[in-house]
């Protein structure tokens, strides 16, 4: 049976931005940004709690300032995702043999159509999905 991806082209990076794991800066464990019309930062480990009214861009393995809890090197290049289900897609869209638009015209606004070449690249999809495979280990 093929694998396949068709939602890849119907879904956007924001679609996952609700819940945020980040490291936490008091105790290094993970922590979580929960975005409504400010941002919360909360770690479930020390009880740290800090709310920001805007978050600061910074650079992919960080949001507002805070480094993604999820990411690692693969291939010289940084994999990341902002949560699980983030990651879930992922690897249903990297493991997926045949990516189907689903019918939506050309568009380079979806998460699937910004997605690196690195990633989607046959030659490296194995190590993609072992460092995948790693990420979701890291509970």
């Amino acid at each position: 049976m093929i694998m396949r991806s068709k939602e890849g082209y119907t879904i956007y990076l924001q679609d996952f931005m609700r819940n945020i794991y980040v490291v936490c800066p008091s105790c290094h464990k993970q922590a979580i940004v929960q975005q409504t019309s400010t941002f919360r930062i909360t770690c479930f480990s020390c009880g740290y709690s800090k709310l920001e009214k805007n978050y600061r861009a910074a650079g992919l393995s960080s949001f507002g300032g805070y480094t993604l809890w999820l990411t690692t090197e693969c291939h010289g290049n940084e994999l990341w995702a902002y949560n699980y289900e983030h990651l879930a897609f992922l690897r249903l869209h990297v493991e997926a043999k045949l990516r189907e638009r689903n019918g939506v015209e050309m568009s380079n606004q979806t998460l699937a159509s910004r997605l690196p070449r690195w990633m989607l690249s046959k030659k490296y999809r194995q190590d993609v999905l072992k460092s995948i495979i790693r990420l979701e280990r890291k509970r």
